[in-house]
């Protein structure tokens, strides 16, 4: 079986050119968005609050604002907002609370490209030993996968 030079040639042009496109990685994934940026104020105050009618008479309830900031990304729509208080002196997690996106009230494009959210937040639980050493953790979670989380020390007023 003979082959022409000119078809030998062709073959040879077909195979490098599937060479480069595999050695220059041939993914069309483009560079990962930037990271989210979410602030909470620098320390975060609770009160004592009494129901009569709860299964626990007394709570301590938080409210906070929590910031996302996607300053050189492209904004997107947030899932859920995790909060969490840890009690730091026994290493236990004290309560959580999960908004989903519906419940936060946030447009479908809540985070703009390249700016910021701010949402109201909170969570209550039944008051802790005196004097442990509380944590409030926050966590927003997008669309994309991208999340950011941070934290501030809890004080319970009197």
């Amino acid at each position: 079986m003979r082959f022409s030079l000119a078809r030998r040639r062709g073959r040879l042009v077909v195979a490098l050119g599937l060479t480069v496109i595999a050695a220059c990685g041939g993914s069309d994934n483009g560079p990962s968005p930037a990271p989210l940026v979410l602030t909470l104020p620098p320390a975060i105050e609770g009160h004592y609050s009494t129901c009569q009618t709860c299964a626990d008479p007394v709570a301590v309830i938080v409210n906070f604002s929590v910031t996302v900031s996607d300053a050189n990304g492209p904004g997107g729509t947030i899932v859920a907002l995790e909060m969490r208080v840890m009690d730091t002196s026994r290493g236990t997690e004290v309560a959580r609370n999960t908004r989903p996106n519906g419940e936060v009230g946030l447009s479908p494009s809540a985070l703009p490209a390249g700016g910021q959210v701010t949402i109201d937040a909170g969570i209550g639980f039944p008051p802790p030993p005196p004097r442990d050493a509380l944590l409030v953790v926050a966590t927003a979670r997008l669309t994309d996968g991208r999340s950011a989380s941070a934290s501030a020390p809890l004080t319970i007023a009197n």
